[in-house]
């Protein structure tokens, strides 16, 4: 008997998940989510299949999140409402992080490999779209070192049952 060992997932091409991610933001309902406080930011898994999952998160004023991937999952993130900043390490090694701005309707695809933080500057609360591919199962947390490196500082593991309830 021959054992043949599962290949893992090839993620959705980034473009695939844009448009998922655009087209659920037509009949996203955020209620579901919970309106975050100032500095919070509350999301929840409202769809997972085999090759995608997708997320609502909702930014209250001056949330974000720390440095991070996304496991080796590749992803798409889309702004429905409020704005987003992004900051990611200079890929040359040197200088200050890269700034983008992610005003309502913009998209943002991701590789797999990845790495950023996401802020709401704005004192207004922000809403958005993510989907991963394959579905998101760890999340890897980083700091900067002074040598303009990431360090791990934690792996967190998504809970696969995790999903909102309407």
């Amino acid at each position: 008997m021959q054992i043949i060992e599962a290949a893992a997932p090839t993620p959705l091409p980034t473009r695939v998940l844009a448009a998922i991610a655009i087209d659920y933001s037509f009949s996203a309902s955020f209620e579901m989510v919970g309106e975050p406080r100032p500095g919070e930011r509350m999301s929840t898994r409202i769809h997972r299949s085999a090759t995608h999952d997708i997320w609502l998160i909702r930014w209250g004023s001056g949330s974000r999140t720390v440095l991070h991937d996304h496991g080796g999952s590749a992803g798409a993130l889309y702004v429905v409402a409020g704005e987003l900043v992004e900051h990611r390490p200079n890929p040359t090694g040197v200088g200050p992080p890269i700034r983008r701005t992610l005003r309502a309707q913009d998209h943002r695809p991701m590789s797999p490999s990845h790495v950023h933080e996401i802020a709401n500057d704005s004192i207004v609360a922000a809403a958005s779209v993510h989907v991963y591919s394959p579905p998101l199962e760890t999340m890897h947390h980083y700091e900067l070192t002074d040598e303009s490196q990431l360090r791990m500082m934690r792996r967190e593991v998504i809970e696969l049952d995790t999903f909102a309830t309407p």
